[in-house]
């Protein structure tokens, strides 16, 4: 593997990177080229002073980081390993980056405040701000990659190989690329400085992975022995705080309802109570409540039957004579005589008809 250049590999390797190729091959050729490229570094270089051929290679650290953080394993003690390497290769990028003296501050100017802020909304504010700022440095950074790319489906890595010759002068004249490059390497650091936040975070927790694990370990020790009938279901309380100073949970905890009962009682009441829905008022009390808001309807029924229509109703009040109210009806039976009369003039029978009959 040393016998190829140093292009050839970590081209090799970023192609396996993007196509989720990662195997402990890839690791060892970025760790030679993170060896040479230190080899060939000179203290107080600026980026400005280095060409662009030797330019690319300081991504390959936090491709390496990146490569650690892939790696899973069901064994804590391994993750803890791959946390602490990814953690050590970010830190090395960024150191990389600032011994160049390539302005990464700018490109994560809130990531130390965000970290040392305790007040939630403060913290939301500074973590909208550093997206906005990583979404800016990602779009000067495709810019340039569209400039340079054939295909958007290309990775960002592999776009700094596009222009591939021999003659390695001709690409450090190359000033697309070059820009390119420089805003790569700035928004990566943008992400190395996110992925650090992450894997802390992770390293925490990990931390307090084996003090349950050995808990578990003795509670399945206490239970594969059938005949000790001392034991018990509870756990031993753990001795750690449950909160640190700044009010961060340290272990995992239930919350409970409030009040003096206990867990027993409060299980009991859960399970020995009604399967379904009791009433709450009585027949008569709804039948009320919904005549109160006119949803059932009077009338009907045999009583309703036996009673006389509005017209022979009118006619009953007519025979009442000499009464303001028999003449009253009389007018009412005029004046409705009257109305049909001319409407029988006026509308020709069978006239609604004639719609449906023709044809």
């Amino acid at each position: 593997m040393s016998s190829q250049s140093t292009k050839a590999i970590f081209k090799q390797t970023v192609k396996k990177f993007e196509n989720n190729l990662d195997d402990s091959e890839s690791i060892e050729q970025l760790e030679l080229i993170n060896r040479r490229l230190l080899a060939t570094s000179y203290s107080n270089e600026e980026y400005t002073e280095i060409s662009n051929n030797r330019l690319r290679y300081y991504t390959s650290y936090y491709v390496l980081a990146e490569l650690y953080n892939r790696k899973r394993s069901h064994d804590p003690h391994n993750r803890l390993s791959n946390i602490n390497k990814s953690i050590e290769a970010f830190n090395t990028f960024i150191e990389q980056l600032d011994s160049i003296q390539l302005e990464t501050e700018k490109a994560v100017p809130f990531a130390e405040s965000n970290n040392n802020t305790l007040d939630p909304s403060a913290r939301r504010e500074l973590k909208i701000a550093q997206y906005k700022k990583e979404k800016e440095l990602e779009t000067k950074m495709l810019e340039y990659k569209e400039l340079i790319s054939d295909s958007p489906e290309e990775g960002v890595f592999s776009t700094m190989f596009n222009k591939p010759s021999d003659d390695e002068e001709d690409e450090d004249d190359d000033e697309v690329v070059r820009d390119y490059i420089i805003r790569l390497l700035i928004y990566l650091a943008s992400q190395a400085t996110k992925q650090l936040q992450y894997s802390q975070m992770e390293l925490e927790l990990l931390k307090n992975i084996p003090t349950q694990t050995s808990d578990s370990d003795n509670r399945s020790a206490t239970s594969s022995n059938p005949t000790d009938r001392t034991w018990k279901l509870d756990t031993p309380i753990d001795k750690q705080s449950l909160l640190d100073k700044n009010g961060k949970p340290m272990r995992p905890f239930t919350i409970m309802p409030a009040g003096s009962r206990t867990t027993r009682q409060q299980m009991s009441e859960g399970v020995f109570q009604h399967s379904h829905r009791l009433p709450t008022m009585t027949i008569d009390e709804y039948l009320q409540g919904e005549a109160d808001r006119g949803n059932i309807i009077e009338g009907g029924g045999p009583a309703s039957e036996n009673q006389p229509t509005s017209k022979e109703q009118l006619q009953l009040d007519t025979e009442y004579d000499g009464t303001a109210s028999a003449e009253a009806a009389q007018e009412k039976q005029r004046v409705d005589g009257e109305n049909w009369a001319r409407y029988t003039e006026e509308v020709e029978k069978g006239s609604g008809n004639k719609m449906s009959n023709i044809g």
